[in-house]
């Protein structure tokens, strides 16, 4: 997993989803995953968030396990939405460090960790093409 640098990060990403209106499904997921980030140290600490604690804040559904059940359901359909949407912004450069919603509810940045990947890629490869072979 990859780490976010920081808060600021998050925020700017969430900012530029534009979702305005705080009644919509998708508004109301970003924003519960945010309030579990309370600071920078939370960026390393949050490993997981449970979907029954997304669920219940999303549909306000209480403790009522059935329509917990019922609502799990569609939480999977929300979140890859809103991957959808993240995804969008990290083409046009508009969520520069690529963050996503991971299988554990978590936020991080995947795309920053391949973009670094294929950069170091090739200059690993010429360092070994310059190595002389072992005779």
């Amino acid at each position: 997993m990859s780490i976010i640098s920081s808060l600021k990060d998050i925020d700017q990403a969430i900012a530029e989803l534009n979702y305005r209106s705080e009644t919509t499904l998708k508004y109301k997921l970003i924003h519960a995953i945010r309030n579990w980030y309370t600071s920078e140290g939370s960026l390393e600490a949050l490993q997981a968030i449970d979907p029954e604690d997304l669920v219940k804040s999303i549909w306000e559904t209480g403790d009522n396990p059935e329509l917990v059940r019922n609502k799990k359901k569609n939480f999977s359909s929300l979140k890859s939405g809103v991957n959808t949407d993240l995804k969008k912004l990290y083409t046009r450069g508009k969520n520069p460090q690529g963050i996503i919603i991971n299988h554990s509810n978590v936020l991080i940045s995947p795309m920053r960790q391949r973009t670094r990947h294929w950069q170091v890629l090739p200059m690993s490869c010429a360092k070994r093409e310059s190595t002389p072979a072992a005779e």
